[in-house]
């Protein structure tokens, strides 16, 4: 990866509140597993440790994004440091070795009623 992505005058990509009209990312991901990836299946994805594929330091609290592996889970991440969205698919393992297009897209929340709360953050696989 390009040492300068997400420099100081990229403030969209270091803080999704500075995207108006939200972000897409995406990369190919090629996995390398340190076990079988059969010894996921079963288990609590919040209980393994999380791999991360991308991220420019998005968690909760913190701006940014994240994409990672955590036991059978590829999730993703996205906060402006006030609000923070999580989504994962759990359960789906890429093949070890052969590459996997992942992405994510987030759109800022819409608020359409007072009591109508909206966030698109969705995960890509193909």
């Amino acid at each position: 990866m390009d040492k300068d992505f997400a420099s100081l005058a990229d403030g969209c990509v270091r803080n999704p509140s500075d995207c108006p009209q939200g972000f897409s990312v995406s990369l190919f991901y090629r996995p390398a597993y340190d076990r079988d990836p059969e010894e996921f299946i079963g288990l609590n994805a919040s209980a393994s440790p999380i791999e991360y594929i991308l991220s420019n330091g998005g968690a909760v609290g913190q701006p940014g994004f994240s994409i990672y592996r955590r036991g059978a889970a590829i999730g993703a991440i996205v906060s402006t440091g006030n609000m923070t969205w999580e989504v994962d698919a759990a359960g789906y393992i890429p093949e070890e070795g052969e590459w996997t297009r992942l992405g994510v897209t987030w759109e800022p929340p819409t608020f359409d009623t007072v009591t109508q709360f909206e966030v698109i953050l969705i995960l890509i696989f193909s």
